[in-house]
């Protein structure tokens, strides 16, 4: 993977120049934001309710993002806003969408979706490229005490963990203090 991060940074960058470029376009250039469009989702199991929303520009992309659930009004005030701006302006349109902050977090993904769109490239891409190559799995261990803790630490030491959630020791009353700490320390202590 490493060895195509710079073909990657290089069609980027030959691409990047045109997104660009439509941000600074007068009015009518091809990326500008044309309309949106909102729908209202419902979890089925935990009933929440989100919106996702859909900006169209004048060179026919789209791009898509969601948020907490919106309210009409909410989301008319919003598009009004960013009509006929640039979707590459995903920056200079936060003061004009302070009065809309959950339609700003839709609006934000769904502008990004589209300079992406454009640029032929992923949006991580777009905001600068992966920050890392791997992640660090966690292990929750399990145990009542300290020595069932040592044992499940070997366990997951043996599958491959090398990081671990410890449960803290159970407290005796509301505020132990020095004593809950210490213990707390003992167990650090004796799983390292």
């Amino acid at each position: 993977m490493a060895h195509s991060i710079p073909l990657r940074r290089a069609r980027l960058a030959a691409a990047w120049p045109v997104v660009a470029q439509a941000a600074t376009r007068a009015p009518g250039a091809a990326l500008d934001i044309t309309g949106a469009r909102s729908w209202t989702v419902r979890e089925p199991v935990s009933r929440r309710t989100y919106t996702v929303v859909r900006i169209d520009t004048r060179a026919g992309l789209s791009g898509y993002g969601e948020c907490a659930a919106l309210s009409a009004a909410e989301f008319e005030g919003a598009v009004r806003a960013i009509t006929g701006v640039p979707a590459t302006s995903f920056e200079a349109v936060a003061p004009l969408l302070a009065a809309y902050p959950t339609a700003r977090a839709a609006l934000n993904t769904a502008m990004l979706d589209v300079a992406g769109k454009a640029a032929k490239a992923p949006v991580f891409q777009l905001l600068g490229g992966p920050t890392r190559a791997k992640a660090r799995a966690l292990a929750q261990l399990t145990g009542d005490s300290d020595a069932a803790l040592i044992a499940s630490m070997k366990r997951a030491h043996a599958a491959g963990f090398r990081a671990f959630s410890v449960p803290v020791p159970a407290t005796l009353y509301r505020n132990q203090g020095q004593a809950y700490v210490l213990a707390t320390q003992r167990r650090l202590n004796a799983l390292r």
